[in-house]
C-alpha cells in the first residue's frame, strides 16, 4: 500500500500540490513537457535547525509544517524549488553507519542544484556567512561555472551559473 508525503510528514496534501505545481498531461509521442521548478525531500537530524538553516542560508519561505512522535516535516519554497525538510525517529546519521562517511558513498541521491543568476555574489554571501564550501568556484570547458557548499547535516548543494 502506498502512502502519501502528506500522509508520511502530517503536511496537508494541498499544500504540496500548490507549492510544486502541477503537470496537466505528458507531451506527445513520450516526451515529458518543460519543468517549471524543482522539488527536493531531504531527512534531517533535527527539524527546527534545518529550517533555521535553510531559511537563513538559502532564503527558503516557510510554507508549513506538522508531524507527529515518530516524524517531523517542513515545506519550504522559493523561486523555481520546493523543499520538505523531514526529522524521522527511525533515522541515523551517516556517520554512525562509518565515520567520516559522505553522502556521495550512499547509493541514492548524493547532492541537489540550484541555478543562480549571480554565481560569484551567491559564492560570496554563503561563504561569508560561515557555510562551509565542498569546493570553490570552477570553469568547466564550456564556461559554465560551479560550486558546492555542505548543510548543517553535511549534504552537498551545487550551485550553477556563468
Amino acid at each position: 500500500m502506498s502512502r502519501t508525503v502528506s500522509a508520511i510528514l502530517g503536511i496537508p496534501t494541498m499544500t504540496i500540490v500548490l507549492a510544486c505545481g502541477a503537470f496537466a498531461s505528458y507531451a506527445q509521442e513520450g516526451e515529458l513537457p518543460a519543468t517549471d521548478g524543482a522539488f527536493y525531500a531531504i531527512s534531517v537530524r533535527n527539524i527546527d535547525e534545518a529550517v533555521a538553516w535553510y531559511t537563513k542560508h538559502l532564503g527558503f519561505k516557510i510554507e508549513s509544517q506538522g508531524g507527529n512522535d515518530q516524524r517531523r516535516g517542513a515545506l519550504l519554497s522559493r523561486p523555481g524549488a520546493v523543499l520538505e525538510l523531514g526529522e524521522f525517529a527511525s533515522a541515523i546519521a551517516q556517520e554512525e553507519i562509518r565515520p567520516g562517511l559522505e553522502s556521495h558513498e550512499v547509493y541514492g541521491i548524493f547532492k541537489i542544484g540550484f541555478t543562480t543568476t549571480d554565481l560569484d555574489r551567491t559564492y560570496q554571501i554563503l561563504e561569508s556567512a560561515g557555510v562551509e564550501v565542498f569546493f570553490p568556484i570552477v570553469t568547466a570547458s564550456d564556461g559554465n561555472r560551479t560550486f558546492g557548499v555542505k548543510d548543517l547535516e553535511g549534504n552537498i548543494i551545487q550551485f550553477f551559473g556563468k
